[in-house]
C-alpha cells in the first residue's frame, strides 16, 4: 500500500506541476496573445498614418504640378512682357529720332522763312522807294 501511496503522491505531484504548467503556459499565451493585439493595434495606426501621408504627399504633389504650371505660365506671360516693352522701346526711339529730324527740318525751314520774309521786306522797301521816285518823277514831268 505504500507503494500505492507513493505512486499517488508522485501522479498528484505530477498532476499539480502539470497543472502549474498549464496556467503558466496559459498565462504565457494570454501575455502573447495581448502583445499580437498590441502590435496589430500598432500596426494598424501606422498603416492609417501611411495612408494619411501617401494622400498628404498626393495632394502635395498636385499642388506642385499646379505651382510649376503656375510659374510656367507666369514666366510665359513674362517673356511676352519683356518682348513688347523692347519693340515699345525700339518703336519709342524711332519716334525720337523722327522728332529729332522734324524739329532739325522745322528750324530750317524757319530760318529759311525769316529770310525770305526780310527779302519780302527788302522788296517791299525798293518797291515804296520806286514808286515813290515814279510819283515824284511823274510830277515832276508833269509840272
Amino acid at each position: 500500500m505504500d507503494a500505492i501511496k507513493k505512486k499517488m503522491v508522485t501522479m498528484k505531484n505530477d498532476r499539480d506541476n502539470a497543472m502549474d504548467k498549464s496556467e503558466q503556459l496559459d498565462q504565457q499565451l494570454k501575455d502573447s496573445q495581448e502583445q499580437v493585439a498590441k502590435t496589430e493595434e500598432e500596426r494598424d495606426g501606422l498603416q492609417k498614418k501611411i495612408q494619411q501621408l501617401e494622400g498628404d504627399m498626393d495632394t502635395a504633389q498636385e499642388s506642385l504640378v499646379t505651382t510649376t504650371n503656375s510659374l510656367e505660365e507666369a514666366e510665359k506671360k513674362n517673356n511676352q512682357n519683356e518682348e513688347e516693352i523692347s519693340g515699345l522701346s525700339r518703336k519709342m526711339q524711332l519716334l525720337e529720332d523722327k522728332l529729332e529730324s522734324t524739329e532739325e527740318r522745322l528750324t530750317e525751314s524757319q530760318t529759311k522763312l525769316e529770310e525770305v520774309s526780310q527779302s519780302a521786306d527788302e522788296s517791299e522797301r525798293a518797291r515804296k522807294a520806286l514808286e515813290n521816285r515814279n510819283i515824284t518823277d511823274d510830277t515832276r514831268i508833269g509840272q
